[in-house]
């Protein structure tokens, strides 16, 4: 069961990759979607979401959408997800189990020593953190605009274009000079590749 599960993958979806000119530039020189800095590849299930404000059009960091194949992506690489908003459940639980284990503990002294209003407080106490506890196991489903959806790989994407299922620029035509660098880029991969859909400038 373990090995097929292994070779089957799992149900991704549509996953998008955006990236700068010069990025795409290389990942069609290179056939490879390299790591970031910080040693990773982002992706995301939206096809629209931009977690920072800054990295706009503008800016050129969402200058291009790369769409893939998410299953056929995870036939080969482990496909991770990510929540900015919701990573730090873990933390939290065994940060309030400590606590909780500390408050069980001066309650025991404070029962020893017949501190009664301490222990009723410390016993409501408890019960809070109980049930912070509880709500931590069970965090709210984020919404769309809450959620990045994001999806992360530790490894480069070899061979892109087998996973690739559309690029499309996000910029107008003949802009700094890049519609023409990339055009002939295309051009190549297309020959290599020729299932990807390509819309450019």
């Amino acid at each position: 069961m373990k090995v097929k599960e292994l070779f089957e993958g799992k149900q991704v979806g549509t996953l998008y990759h955006f990236t700068s000119y010069n990025a795409l530039l290389g990942i069609l020189a290179e056939d490879e979607i390299m790591l970031d800095a910080y040693g990773r590849v982002s992706l995301t299930r939206s096809k629209t979401f931009d977690i920072n404000p800054r990295m706009s059009f503008s800016t050129g960091k969402t200058a291009v959408t790369i769409t893939l194949d998410g299953d056929k992506l995870s036939e080969k690489y482990a496909v991770k997800p990510f929540n900015y908003f919701f990573r730090n459940n873990l933390n939290n639980i065994k940060s309030l189990r400590t606590e909780l284990q500390a408050s069980e503990q001066r309650l025991k002294e404070y029962k020893k020593l017949n501190y009664k209003t301490h222990v009723k407080k410390t016993e409501e106490y408890i019960k809070e953190l109980e049930a912070k506890i509880e709500k931590e196991k069970n965090p709210p489903k984020p919404s769309f605009d809450t959620d990045e959806q994001e999806e992360r790989l530790e490894k480069p994407i070899t061979q892109a274009g087998k996973y690739i299922l559309e690029i499309k620029t996000n910029f107008g035509k003949d802009l700094w000079g890049y519609d023409e660098r990339i055009a002939k880029a295309v051009e190549k991969y297309k020959s290599k590749y020729p299932h990807i859909k390509f819309q450019i400038g």
